[in-house]
């Protein structure tokens, strides 16, 4: 979630990144916490998978209140940031935008940039389902 777009300079920012993987190896997840433009506080945080995310459908969601921000995968929460005095201004309570990218991070995601990004199997095809509020 972001509000990049309009608050470009105070942005706030949650992000469930799935970084990338060698075939046999753990899968690792990245998780950030952006608040009013500063990545000091509650940045960013990585975690193996219990599991293989490719081999069945899986459930990734946040709860994001004045208090905590939880990030959970198939109900089970995995990090959670409590807002501190100490944040200040930095915990994200700005209004933001759900959305999802698919990108090249193999500059610094697959083991400080070990392994690139291999698109011969380019192009992918991709669904999703919507959600009802």
């Amino acid at each position: 979630m972001s509000n990049g777009d309009v608050f470009e300079k105070t942005h706030d920012e949650l992000d469930c990144e799935f970084l990338g993987n060698i075939r046999g190896r753990e899968w690792r997840v990245q998780t950030n916490v952006y608040g009013n433009g500063s990545t000091a506080v509650g940045r960013e945080e990585r975690y193996g998978f219990w599991f293989d995310p490719t081999d069945d459908y899986h459930q990734y969601s946040i709860l994001w209140s004045n208090e905590r921000i939880i990030f959970y995968i198939d109900n089970t929460p995995i990090r959670e940031v409590m807002r501190t005095q100490t944040m200040g201004g930095d915990f994200p309570s700005k209004p933001m935008s759900i959305y999802a990218t698919i990108w090249d991070g193999s500059t610094w995601a697959t083991s400080g940039g070990r392994y690139k990004v291999n698109y011969k199997f380019a192009p992918t095809l991709v669904s999703s389902m919507a959600a009802a509020w």
